[in-house]
């Protein structure tokens, strides 16, 4: 069974901006909240305990949604957002969707809090089911002759690749996409499935901040991208009217 871009459901969204850690304070980020980010996250965010020499990445201030699919991390380094599908997997949301709330909830905690932004990234997780997704994979992306030997009937498949480029003018960009072979469980029913992640962020190299409206062109950008390159991977076939 063939698998396409289409078929091809959202697992998991994260976007995440890096700020400078000396800019960071657990009472102004709680005090300067912007209202958007209230109302999706209408509980008192969690004050996770200090402990001296922690990581700067590590999160100090935690927010979730009442039906669990978003959370909401404050660390000295870093941003994140996350959407995750719910426990039965029954979603139709989609890439755009996360998008158009993701940017202005991220970049506002940012302004609001006086942060500015180093990097921005954005990550997908999307997955299809398939009775033998090791097989698929290693047929879909190996040639015939490795499949007679080495890659014949594998029980599982992964395959990495990276590659720079610019999303928006003048912001190297890496795009690294993971393509693998799974389980998922739902309703204590497990089913195989192939798993593609796909992080597209800005390189480290980069020292100069990114502007409010840079931040915005990426992860506009970004979000286009995340779908066109799944496409890539996985094109649909041509469907002839005749």
């Amino acid at each position: 069974m063939e698998v396409d871009a289409t078929q091809f459901q959202l697992a998991r969204c994260q976007a995440t901006v890096w700020t400078p850690p000396q800019h960071f304070s657990v009472l102004r980020v709680v005090r300067t909240l912007p209202e958007i980010v209230c109302r999706h996250f209408p509980r008192d965010p969690e004050v996770l305990p200090h402990v001296e020499g922690i990581p700067p990445d590590v999160p100090r201030l935690v927010s979730t949604s009442d039906d669990r699919q978003w959370r909401l991390e404050f660390a000295p380094a870093r941003v994140n957002l996350y959407w995750t599908m719910p426990d039965d997997y029954a979603t139709d949301f989609t890439i755009r969707k996360f998008a158009d709330l993701a940017i202005p909830m991220i970049l506002g905690c940012v302004e609001s809090s006086g942060g500015v932004v180093q990097r921005a990234a954005t990550v997908a997780v999307r997955y299809s089911k398939h009775d033998q997704p090791g097989r698929f994979l290693a047929q879909h992306f190996c040639k015939p002759d490795l499949l007679s030997k080495p890659f014949n009937r594998p029980e599982s498949f992964e395959l990495h690749a990276h590659k720079t480029y610019h999303v928006i003018p003048n912001r190297p960009t890496n795009s690294w996409v993971r393509c693998k072979s799974a389980m998922l469980t739902a309703r204590q029913e497990a089913f195989p499935v192939v798993v593609v992640e796909q992080d597209i962020n800005t390189a480290a190299e980069s020292t100069e901040p990114l502007s409010r409206p840079e931040t915005q062109a990426f992860f506009e950008a970004a979000t286009v991208a995340l779908d066109a390159i799944l496409n890539l991977y996985f094109p649909a076939a041509e469907r002839s009217d005749a």
